[in-house]
């Protein structure tokens, strides 16, 4: 194998760093399971030493396979810090299973790209512990054919003196976006935001939101004096003895401290590679944290402008509507049949070479650097919803036929005023009304209502709506103008095509589907 060198201004536009493959990944769950208990290094472990293919997946490699193959489906390239080749059991499991033949086309396509420190050569023994059989499947990959030239990132490219300013730089904007907050105008006020963002899905009191707030700066406080790197603020902040194999604390917040540190950490490549962030659903964004980050764009020009301050500002605008859109997409983009971690390498190579996926990256890439143009996120919708009816096909007639008897899904398309809600749903060739459980509100007897407008992709797991996997796929939402007298128009139509409908044709809980659906 030999290793080639490419710098930053190689990767494409949608490429995405994947959060979930960093080495301290851990969801909520599973950290609440074994803080003060089992260090993380221990559960890794436990997962590669037992690979068989049947048995049901740990919550750590379920939760990082999930988002991991969103990343690789939703982005065009995924940069993966060579670290997880030999310490995340997920690539180590591929590499040396069925999984390989996958995951090595889509490393030589350059849809999967390493990146590199400090290293030159990808199979550089690392400084750090590896886990086992890490060593081995490295090695396998170096040795393997289609690898000969393997293409890999480094900030500096083949420059070692550039590449050694860059990641100093980098260093550096790790600690300045943990205590940029204390150089607010009222310090206070942006920590508690912080601690919101963090506490998010709590609904915590303010109580605990202040003292959230008062932990966190107080870190800020020690990160300045300090200067320390993750591990020095794992080990005084997260962790007890070394933070590669040492213990979770389990003092309160810890895991709101280690989300925002992790956050830090891993918006930071991304920003110097100047590609995007693929952040794990219910983790905050760089945007919720009010972080500072790189675009992942080309610089514009205005024509007839030589105010390159006016045109920085509208470029910082117009990159702030990007990663909006970014977020939605990384929060909402999923798949219900099959679920993500029910594929593999294998599968994602298949589908990325549907028509379907093409012309939604396409379109993605075509949102993403005009996000406030309405035609352009319409079409946008429309080509994700293709690849879902696509994607679903593909797999009910592969490797999913066996589950076809139990597994369909349909697509409804949803008119909402407040909380009444009314639509069709599309299930295979089949139209099916739904009907609102409450009065139409009083709306204005002419002139247009603004009303929201929602697709959805639903699944039915034999007759029934699994709302809990359903709202793994939701979509964007916009905003249409009707009138009054046309709303009940349509709601007349479909009472009438309801009472047409034979009641053992349709899917359980069509009637107000929508409103059971996730906000």
């Amino acid at each position: 194998m030999s290793t080639s060198l490419i710098d930053t201004t190689a990767l494409g536009p949608l490429t995405s760093v994947p959060q979930c493959v960093d080495n301290q990944f851990l969801v909520k769950s599973l950290y609440s399971k074994i803080a003060g208990r089992t260090p993380l290094r221990s559960v890794l472990e436990g997962v590669l030493e037992n690979r068989e293919a049947d048995r049901p997946l740990h919550d750590h490699e379920r939760s990082s396979k999930i988002e991991y193959l969103r990343s690789l489906i939703y982005s065009r390239q995924v940069v993966v810090n060579r670290a997880a080749f030999w310490n995340n059991p997920l690539f180590i499991s591929s590499t040396l299973g069925d999984d390989r033949k996958g995951l090595i086309s889509l490393i030589a396509n350059q849809a999967i790209v390493p990146f590199l420190y400090s290293e030159s050569e990808f199979e550089a023994r690392p400084t750090f512990d590896v886990l086992p059989d890490g060593q081995r499947a490295v090695e396998s990959l170096a040795g393997d054919a289609d690898l000969s030239r393997l293409v890999c990132v480094r900030l500096g490219g083949e420059d070692a003196g550039d590449n050694a300013i860059r990641r100093a730089d980098m260093a550096g904007e790790f600690r300045t976006q943990l205590t940029r907050l204390l150089d607010r105008d009222d310090p206070e006020l942006a920590y508690r935001h912080l601690a919101k963002v963090l506490l998010k899905k709590e609904r915590s009191r303010k109580g605990r939101i202040d003292e959230l707030a008062g932990q966190l700066k107080s870190a800020s406080e020690w990160i300045r004096a300090e200067r320390p790197n993750r591990d020095g603020i794992y080990g005084h902040l997260i962790t007890t003895g070394n933070p590669s194999d040492g213990l979770y604390r389990t003092d309160p917040f810890t895991f709101e401290l280690k989300k925002w540190i992790d956050l830090a950490y891993n918006a930071n490549l991304p920003k110097f590679l100047g590609v995007l962030m693929f952040v794990p659903h219910d983790f905050p964004s760089p945007t919720d944290a009010g972080m500072t980050w790189g675009f992942g764009q080309t610089a514009k020009t205005l024509p007839g402008s030589a105010d390159s301050a006016l045109e920085e500002i509208i470029e910082r605008a117009e990159s702030e509507a990007t990663w909006q859109a970014w977020n939605t997409v990384n929060q909402e983009a999923n798949l219900a049949i099959p679920a993500p971690h029910e594929l593999n390498h294998n599968d994602i190579l298949e589908l990325r070479s549907l028509p379907e996926w093409e012309t939604m990256m396409e379109r993605l890439e075509t949102h993403l650097s005009r996000p406030l143009d309405m035609d352009d996120l319409r079409e946008f919708q429309q080509a994700y919803s293709d690849f879902l009816k696509a994607q679903e096909a593909w797999w009910l007639s592969g490797r999913g036929k066996d589950r076809r008897q139990e597994l369909t899904s349909g697509v409804a398309k949803v008119y909402r005023v407040g909380d009444w809600m009314i639509g069709l749903l599309t299930v295979g060739e089949s139209l099916f009304p739904l009907l609102p459980d409450v009065p139409l509100p009083p709306l204005p007897p002419s002139g247009l209502v603004n009303l929201t407008v929602e697709t959805a992709l639903y699944l039915f797991q034999r007759g029934r709506v699994d709302l809990q996997r359903s709202q793994l796929v939701r979509q964007l939402r916009t905003q249409q103008g009707v009138t009054r007298e046309r709303l009940l128009e349509i709601e007349r139509s479909l009472q009438n095509l309801r009472q047409r409908l034979d009641p053992r044709d349709a899917p359980e809980n069509t009637h107000g589907l929508a409103q059971e659906q996730d906000p």
